[in-house]
């Protein structure tokens, strides 16, 4: 399992990674079905395929790809509700799911067994800005800077908290945090996507169209409906703040 967590952790995890590691925890699971921990990380490779919009390499569907880790991180989570990591892995599927007030649940138990778990931090930003509660997210985020500065995960720190500044209207301090996240992790498309929406609702033409240039090179398919059918927001408040998203794409010239 320590083989199939390395193969997880970013900036290294890979397509290819993610699907060596789920092998490794088909097996693992087999030679022991009770064993949380390997249901648990199992699960995450379903939300890592989910979280990167991988899907489209394995012929899957967000739906099926959540169904999945939703019944593995719940057979982990009943094996073992008091391990730190199985609680963030029921967490985190959660609030991919949408099912963001259950993650927050979840996800304050988690920092409660382990405040300085830099991970709780992060996905209780993620779920606090899919329900809309955008300065607690930012706040949750920021702890999980001050708690892991060289975060392996550190881009999608910064991606979460430019996501929640562009909701809030704050577009400037969106592009600041966006661009930080593109120089932290270049290949992750998602990110140049919030660039390309924060400065065309700014009014910077060209850096929008740059940055689209780069996430449409990345994930060609990709349009505001794709966006539109994942889901993210957990509640009406968020889907409203999400439009500045959607309207910031339109302006780089992203197709609908």
């Amino acid at each position: 399992m320590l083989q199939a967590r390395w193969l997880l952790q970013f900036p290294r995890a890979t397509p290819d990674s993610v699907l060596e590691a789920r092998q490794l925890l088909e097996r693992a699971r087999i030679r022991d079905p009770a064993s949380a921990p390997a249901f648990a990380l199992l699960a995450q490779t379903y939300n890592v395929d989910v979280a990167q919009r991988w899907l489209i390499l394995r012929g899957a569907t967000r739906e099926q790809w959540l169904q999945h880790a939703d019944r593995l991180s719940e057979r982990a989570f009943q094996l073992d509700p008091a391990d730190s990591r199985v609680v963030g892995v029921r967490a985190t599927t959660l609030a991919l799911a949408g099912r963001s007030d259950q993650a927050v649940e979840l996800l304050e138990r988690q920092i409660g067994l382990n405040r300085n778990d830099a991970s709780a931090w992060f996905w209780l930003g993620y779920a606090r800005c899919t329900l809309g509660r955008q300065d607690e997210a930012i706040a949750a985020l920021e702890q999980a800077r001050r708690l892991s500065p060289r975060d392996p995960n550190l881009n999608g720190i910064f991606l979460v908290t430019a996501a929640s500044h562009l909701y809030l209207g704050h577009d400037r301090e969106a592009l600041e945090w966006a661009r930080r996240s593109v120089i932290e992790r270049p290949l992750h498309a998602v990110a140049h996507s919030w660039v390309a929406a924060a400065a065309a609702n700014l009014g910077e033409t060209e850096t929008a169209r740059a940055a689209l240039a780069e996430f449409r090179r990345r994930l060609p398919s990709y349009t505001i409906g794709s966006f539109r059918d994942e889901r993210l927001c957990a509640n009406e408040l968020c889907r409203r703040q999400r439009e500045r998203y959607y309207a910031g794409l339109a302006k780089a010239g992203l197709p609908e």
